[in-house]
């Protein structure tokens, strides 16, 4: 078991390790647009884990059915996140409604 706090660092290597593609940014505003992965950041104090799809087409040619289905596959990466981190000793707490995990110290 882990008994430190997590950090977005290790967080983010963790799921690295375990195979998983990080997004990543390019341009900042309007004009942002990222690949598809998994992003860690920290709010307010907690590590933060969510899925981002791919936008580096534009967003407004999307299809509702594209939308959907962009959304069923981040609603799964959330879950085998959160299965990834929780093999790893620490505890999750899965919110499907935001597509997020917040990552806790082992109980």
């Amino acid at each position: 078991m882990t008994a430190k706090q997590p950090t977005v660092q290790g967080i983010n290597a963790l799921l690295r390790k375990a195979g998983f593609v990080r997004a990543t940014v390019t341009g900042s505003g309007r004009h942002a647009s990222n690949t598809e992965g998994f992003a860690v950041g920290k709010y307010p104090g907690d590590v933060i884990v969510s899925h981002w799809p791919d936008t580096t087409g534009l967003a407004s040619q999307r299809t509702t059915a594209q939308a959907q289905q962009e959304r069923r596959t981040q609603l799964e990466m959330v879950q085998r996140y959160a299965e990834a981190i929780e093999a790893a000793g620490w505890s999750v707490k899965v919110r499907l409604s935001l597509g997020t995990v917040t990552v806790y110290p082992p109980a």
